[in-house]
């Protein structure tokens, strides 16, 4: 195949996925073509190592490790289909009950990326609420073995609809914070606008049951996957978007932690439908804008030094309402004074019903959390 080279400021994202929540930041991040543009040059690699505890609920009807790999050897066939060799994409799928138990699997991660003549860092996913610990363990052998990578923590919160899983988080993040297992930054994932915007206006009959299903459990489980998996899959997009730079700028704004507050403004057939007025779509996202302050899970005197937006919205809704609602919000309630609000991107969204924003937020402190 022809020699191709990226942009300067590229870089390659690796994986470390722990458990369902890391798995489905994987298979985000192998659905992305952006990881096949870079790859076309000889100097980039790309590892994905999945860690399978059995610590999370295993009951999840996607992000299951099985289904990871079917992405990663669909993945060798696009490879395939592009010429691209193979042997620039490591795959791995384990399963450990420690950072021990995976030890060989940490090594052959951090060779791939060491091999790798791009600039590059590997991001370790997991769940608050599920294995921290080997999190923590598994970026604590990456960072001595990598040469010049760095390594980021993302660290998906529960939503209001996961229940019991939603005690303890604050002593958890404390203690991540005290010790700093991510030399590369943290993200904090935030999941509750989006779940709150798929499940505020569903009826539920008298008993509980919805009337499209019947049994609420099986119902509140698919759309806890369909929440969760909208998150991951936004996030990878963004940070893989122009090979790296926007996800660049985010961590350079850190200061301590960064926050991603995913917000989720129409989702398809949830309270607006295909056909109704254009005005009555402007009131809904309007509406949703309004439940940042509802549903970031942050305190209410917190303010950040600097804010990253992009924002997805169908041709026909457009963006100028939407972002101009989205910044007066952002400047009144979240954005501290003298503080930075770059410029936002505006990407066309390829589904007519769905609008949202990655909405990330610098200096975030486990104490600006209502968790």
């Amino acid at each position: 195949m022809p020699e191709n080279k990226v942009a300067d400021g590229s870089y390659c994202l690796h994986v470390v996925g722990i458990d369902r929540t890391g798995a489905g930041y994987a298979d985000g991040l192998l659905r992305t073509g952006e990881i096949e543009d870079i790859l076309v040059d000889s100097r980039a690699k790309l590892a994905i190592t999945v860690i399978d505890t059995r610590q999370e609920d295993q009951r999840a009807l996607s992000a299951q490790p099985t289904r990871v790999e079917d992405y990663a050897k669909g993945f060798n066939e696009r490879l395939s289909t592009r010429e691209i060799p193979q042997d620039r994409f490591s795959f791995q799928s384990i399963a450990a009950n420690s950072a021990s138990d995976a030890q060989a699997a940490i090594s052959e991660t951090a060779n791939v990326i060491n091999s790798g003549e791009l600039p590059a860092r590997v991001a370790v996913c997991f769940n608050v609420a599920g294995n921290v610990g080997i999190a923590a363990d598994c970026a604590a052998q990456l960072s001595d073995q990598l040469t010049s990578a760095s390594v980021l923590g993302v660290a998906q919160l529960p939503h209001s609809g996961d229940g019991e899983r939603n005690t303890g988080l604050g002593d958890t993040l404390g203690n991540l914070y005290s010790s700093s297992p991510f030399a590369g930054g943290m993200i904090v994932v935030n999941t509750e606008h989006s779940w709150r915007r798929l499940t505020a206006y569903t009826d539920r009959n008298a008993d509980g049951s919805f009337p499209e299903i019947g049994t609420p459990t099986v119902r509140d489980r698919f759309r806890q996957d369909v929440t969760t998996k909208f998150t991951q899959d936004a996030f990878m997009r963004f940070a893989v978007a122009h090979h790296g730079p926007s996800l660049t700028q985010v961590l350079n704004d850190a200061e301590d932690w960064t926050y991603y507050n995913l917000a989720k403004f129409t989702h398809p057939g949830v309270q607006v439908l295909p056909g109704e007025a254009l005005s009555k779509w402007h009131d809904v996202i309007d509406a949703w804008i309004d439940h940042l302050d509802d549903y970031s899970l942050l305190n209410q005197d917190f303010r950040s030094p600097a804010i990253t937006v992009h924002s997805h919205s169908p041709r026909l809704i457009g963006f100028d309402r939407l972002d101009s609602k989205l910044e007066a919000k952002l400047r009144a309630n979240f954005l501290k004074e003298g503080g930075v609000l770059h410029e936002f991107e505006n990407h066309e969204f390829f589904d007519h019903l769905t609008a949202y924003a990655d909405i990330f937020l610098a200096g975030l402190k486990p104490n600006d959390l209502t968790v």
